[in-house]
């Protein structure tokens, strides 16, 4: 999700003559991130499409040449839960540059668990797990993970075909993940 365009502003600084795709649910808040994008003089790059991802990514290539995969750099940061899903689209459209990279937020609070199976027992990307403080939760670890796809991977390590099946652990976890994010979703939150 965009929300407020912070790290799509950061990205825009970060990665100068690039262009950023960034996607957003709500249309108010997409509304604001505009805004603040538009202010930090960076909506020339920062394309800011309102939907969900499952409705926004298999029409990829519809959009105008800028914003055209393949993508070097992928970051999610929406319900964990999507992000194997989103993976699996983008490698469908084959949007990915042979050596992209996927980063992903929130892996441990509320969590990503499939998709850390996915990247992580996939022999497609090489993966690290990063430990993070949450944002505005002073002392609370959060993970993210940096994923990098490899061009040409080992026998039977393409496009995630060859992950193993999901324990049924992983499984529980997911959906327990899923719990967690509804309950951040409403007052007063989930104290983690």
């Amino acid at each position: 999700g965009t929300y407020c365009g912070y790290s799509a502003v950061q990205l825009a600084r970060a990665c100068p003559g690039r262009r950023i795709l960034s996607l957003e649910a709500d249309p108010v808040v997409a509304t604001i991130a505009r805004s603040l994008i538009a202010h930090a003089g960076l909506a020339h790059i920062v394309d800011v499409r309102v939907g969900h991802s499952e409705d926004i990514l298999p029409h990829l290539r519809e959009l105008p040449n800028a914003c055209r995969p393949p993508f070097n750099l992928v970051f999610f940061d929406q319900r964990g839960s999507r992000y194997t899903d989103d993976l699996n689209i983008l490698e469908q459209l084959d949007a990915l540059a042979p050596n992209a990279t996927i980063v992903a937020d929130n892996v441990l609070k509320p969590g990503a668990p499939a998709f850390l199976w996915r990247v992580i027992r996939g022999g497609d990307f090489k993966t690290e797990v990063l430990s993070v403080q949450e944002y505005a939760m002073p002392g609370v670890e959060d993970w993210m993970s940096v994923s990098v796809r490899i061009a040409n991977p080992p026998e039977g390590g393409s496009n995630g075909s060859t992950v193993p099946p999901m324990p049924a652990d992983v499984k529980r976890l997911e959906r327990e993940a899923d719990w967690i994010r509804s309950r951040a979703e409403q007052r007063p939150g989930v104290d983690f």
